[in-house]
């Protein structure tokens, strides 16, 4: 039947029933209803239960009584309403508005939401902080951190470059004496060789070739002293050419410029940026154990108030390292947190503000507004990106979306930038020492800290030498 003829027929039915008691459903009845075509009954229910309010005196209702249903030609409604009440709740609720309005509505839970502005759009609700550490937690003790950072044990041993092994066999093909000049057939095969083993070391690709090409060009046409090998001279243009990308111009002392601060009355502040996973929150407080060796008062401020754990991550670092953390808990905007964190290091004292930020892609655009922000708004004295020593090409990408997007979206002159770089997991890559000439050479950034394992005491200066002789092998 069509839908107007059936919502005809029961709005009669109602009417002769004038209110009267409503009969019950048996058992039988019951079994005989099962039967009926589950597209009928979505027809049925549709529109007629939009009209029907499920209550106490419904149920009782429905539970006793004859079965008024009999009649031919009525719609038996209280039939239809035991079978709802059979299916559950779920079924109501799909019936019509006023059956869902029948049962509780479930809260909503609340998302982060991040505009393109960058800020964080909090929700009615949202400003209680979602903090799920256990005053037990809380209030742990941890023995405390003992031992020296490796960063003050390095010392900048001798590495000779050695012209054995592929570089020297293929040198050592190409001799030229007296006054001649090279020409590009002389030392492109040699470069061409290089280029496969700096990828192989995981140099990212076009990095390696512009090294190439920039050596071919500074060797063409050079004349070379009498009784001077290709294979020496070759060997000293490549080594030369590393030495000087993994030197950028800005020589970042950290120490000094904590020690100058200090003297401004004004903390130091330092902030981890970088893509999710790399071991920002972990370096970060190798980085803090370094400074209180050097007799630096040190905050850590939780700026990831995106990632669940972050601050109960950072809450067991500072317990055991003994230094204060600034948080606020999650939910939070960012760069308020942060700003907050600079005006409580400064009123206790404290000489480097060390600030934590969330993991995000580079290619996230609403994430990267919102870390811009946070560096606008605090005008950090360094940051720096945290990346992984394992990569290669990606790091190229991670490393230029990073800056660029931060000198973008910077509103002063010069703009914020990059300022140094933190590889981790350096322990992890044998002789894959390659990301860290090709973070060097796109940013023009330098290596300031290398993270060499799980310990606080793992953290490493770049040994500059070192990782030439390593690629040159």
């Amino acid at each position: 039947e069509k839908f107007q003829e059936v919502l005809a027929r029961c709005e009669a039915e109602q009417a002769q029933m004038g209110g009267g008691a409503r009969g019950g459903v048996s058992d039988e009845d019951d079994e005989d209803e099962d039967e009926v075509d589950s597209e009928e009954d979505a027809v049925l229910v549709e529109k007629p239960m939009t009209e029907l309010t499920l209550n106490d005196d419904d149920e009782a209702a429905g539970d006793g009584g004859e079965d008024d249903g009999g009649r031919d030609g009525a719609f038996d409604t209280s039939k239809l309403k035991a079978k709802l009440r059979k299916r559950g709740k779920s079924t109501m609720k799909k019936a019509g508005p006023a059956a869902a309005a029948v049962s509780s509505k479930p809260s909503e839970r609340k998302g982060r939401k991040w505009g393109r502005d960058g800020r964080l759009q909090a929700e009615e609700g949202d400003a209680e902080a979602l903090d799920y550490t256990s005053e037990s937690q809380r209030e742990a003790r941890y023995e405390k951190v003992e031992g020296k950072s490796m960063m003050d044990e390095d010392s900048e041993d001798e590495y000779e470059v050695k012209e054995t092994g592929w570089l020297g066999t293929m040198m050592k093909k190409m001799n030229i004496s007296g006054n001649a000049s090279l020409a590009s057939t002389d030392v492109k095969p040699i470069l061409e060789t290089l280029k496969e083993k700096l990828i192989g070391k995981n140099v990212a690709e076009e990095v390696a070739q512009k090294i190439v090409d920039s050596v071919e060009s500074n060797m063409i046409g050079k004349k070379l002293e009498s009784f001077t090998r290709v294979t020496t001279a070759v060997t000293k243009a490549v080594e030369d050419a590393l030495t000087k990308i993994l030197s950028p111009g800005r020589n970042i002392n950290i120490l000094q410029e904590v020690e100058a601060s200090r003297r401004e009355g004004e903390p130091y502040s330092i902030v981890f940026i970088g893509c999710n996973g790399v071991g920002k929150s972990t370096n970060l407080a190798k980085v803090a154990f370094w400074l209180m060796q050097h007799g630096m008062k040190v905050m850590i401020a939780a700026c990831d108030t995106f990632r669940s754990g972050a601050v109960e991550q950072l809450r067991t670092h500072t317990q055991r390292l003994g230094v204060e953390l600034f948080e606020k808990g999650y939910e939070k905007d960012p760069a308020n947190v942060a700003r907050e964190a600079l005006k409580k290091a400064k009123e206790n004292g404290c000489d480097v503000l060390l600030v934590d930020t969330a993991g995000r892609m580079q290619d996230n655009e609403p994430l990267m507004r919102a870390l811009s922000k946070l560096i606008n708004m605090n005008n950090p004295n360094l940051t720096l990106f945290v990346g992984e020593a394992l990569v290669g090409n990606e790091a190229v990408d991670q490393l230029t979306k990073f800056n660029s997007r931060l000198i973008e979206l910077s509103p002063q002159d010069p703009p914020h930038r990059i300022d140094g770089i933190v590889l981790t997991k350096f322990d992890t890559i044998d002789n894959k020492v390659g990301a860290a000439l090709s973070m060097v050479y796109i940013s023009g950034a330098p290596v300031i800290f290398v993270g060499c394992g799980q310990t606080y005491s793992d953290l490493r200066r770049l040994n500059v030498k070192q990782i030439v002789s390593v690629l040159l092998e």
